[in-house]
This record gives structure tokens, C-alpha cells and sequence, in this order.
């Protein structure tokens, strides 16, 4: 944890770059990252997001992952924070605050477990599980198409 290499972003690291606006402003929690609505509207969470019901796909279908930096970015210009594939974060699944997950950015999750949690959603999957407070998890001791990660580097 303390090497100063990349790593997994912790999973309230991973919700704050997903929902960031302005520091003081943050995206529902029932919107994809970037989107301006929630995700039942279709046609704003199609701008930033692949995901099962997308409406369309340069390749002309959502079949399989598609290339980052297609859809509009969020308000830190990062792209596929929701959709594309889920990304496993640094903590373990266990229960997950109700408060305002994303002003502990430091918090580190539990130190065990059977499978790590997975943000952002699936392009293999419907639009409400891109919503940015969805959680689901994965085994790191198997394969999916669905799963991938996004290293982070702290300063």
C-alpha cells in the first residue's frame, strides 16, 4: 500500500473520480459518470457509456467492449468510468457506507475477503448497473469479459 507504484484505486477513490463535478458538486448517484440525467434516461447515458441497451456502437452492435474514448468523458475528462467493463477497485466486498463515500477517499476497505468489489457497469449488462453508486464484485481468482481495472498513482 504504501509503494509508490500503481495500484487498484480504493473504492471510495473510484466513486470520487466517477461522481466529481466541481469539489463541492457531485453526480447522483443514480447517474452514469458524465451523464446529466439518471440512468433511465437512455439518450444521456449513451453519451458516455457502452452498456447492454446502448443505442448504438461504431461496430454496430454492443457485443463485446469497444474502444476507450468513444464515449464523452466525465468532469475530470476520464473516460468508461461507467460501462465498457466493471473495474475492480483495491477493497474487498463488505458492506459500504451510506454516507458520503466519496469525502474519505483514504479509506482502504477490509483487509480480507472472497472477491473484490467492481464499479462503473458492463457493456455486456443493462443501464441500471451503470449507475455511479452500483456495486457488484468478482472473484480476482477468475477470468471475466466483463471485468477489467484502471490503475491509479497518488501523488
Amino acid at each position: 500500500w504504501t509503494a509508490n507504484g500503481y495500484r487498484l484505486p480504493t473504492e471510495a477513490e473510484w466513486e470520487y473520480a466517477a461522481r466529481y463535478i466541481d469539489g463541492t458538486t457531485f453526480t447522483a448517484t443514480t447517474y452514469a459518470s458524465g451523464a446529466t440525467a439518471d440512468t433511465t434516461n437512455f439518450t444521456a447515458t449513451n453519451l458516455v457509456a457502452w452498456f447492454g441497451n446502448s443505442l448504438t456502437a461504431p461496430t454496430g452492435n454492443t457485443t463485446s467492449t469497444q474502444p476507450v474514448g468513444t464515449k464523452a468523458a466525465n468532469a475530470l475528462g476520464l473516460f468508461d468510468m461507467s460501462g465498457n467493463v466493471y473495474e475492480w477497485v483495491w477493497d474487498w466486498q463488505a458492506t459500504y457506507t451510506t454516507g458520503s463515500p466519496y469525502t474519505d477517499a483514504d479509506s482502504q476497505g477490509p483487509t480480507t475477503g472472497n472477491s473484490r468489489v467492481a464499479r462503473g457497469g458492463s457493456w455486456s449488462f443493462t443501464a441500471s448497473t451503470l449507475q455511479a453508486a452500483y456495486r457488484s464484485s468478482s472473484s480476482p481468482w477468475s477470468a471475466s469479459y466483463a471485468v477489467g481495472f484502471r490503475p491509479v498513482r497518488r501523488p
